[in-house]
């Protein structure tokens, strides 16, 4: 039995006749069927039949197996309003938007290109470029470094 269900733009595939074969035909090794890079975009707003493309392939053996020596650490949180705050202020860093300034905070984040300069202080041909590079100078260990921002 095949079963598409389709929300939107989404389409969620469970192929289960193929999984179910697969499976029977191998049972050592697993076999899985595998997402292709050679799908091409399906639209859904047309009307079936859609083609999708996978790949099968052999699943790699995991065993985990655990003793008496492993332990895993458990730890004992206390949530209190300094540990909330920091949490609402980083998640505020984060969901924040880019504007042009001319100067910088210490917990600002910089966005813009980085380049190697030659000894006059141009862009070296050749040299290395990153384009919309995202950076906080704080965390710049070196502070010749640091202060070129």
């Amino acid at each position: 039995m095949e079963l598409f269900l389709i929300y939107s733009d989404y389409l969620l595939v469970e192929n289960t006749v193929t999984s179910t074969r697969c499976k029977r035909r191998s049972a050592q090794p697993r076999v899985e069927p595998l997402a292709n890079e050679g799908q091409e975009p399906v639209d859904l707003d047309k009307e079936a039949p859609y083609t999708f493309v996978f790949d099968i392939a052999v699943a790699p053996e995991f065993n985990a197996q655990l003793g008496a020596d492993d332990a895993v650490d458990y730890y004992n949180i206390t949530v209190d309003d300094a540990l909330i705050d920091r949490q609402v202020d980083m998640f505020a860093s984060r969901s924040g938007s880019y504007e042009k300034a001319e100067e910088y905070q210490d917990n600002d984040m910089l966005k813009g290109d980085l380049r190697e300069l030659d000894e006059n202080g141009n862009t070296k041909e050749g040299g290395l470029v990153v384009e919309s590079a995202v950076l906080m100078p704080n965390y710049i260990k070196v502070d010749e470094q640091k202060k070129l921002f």
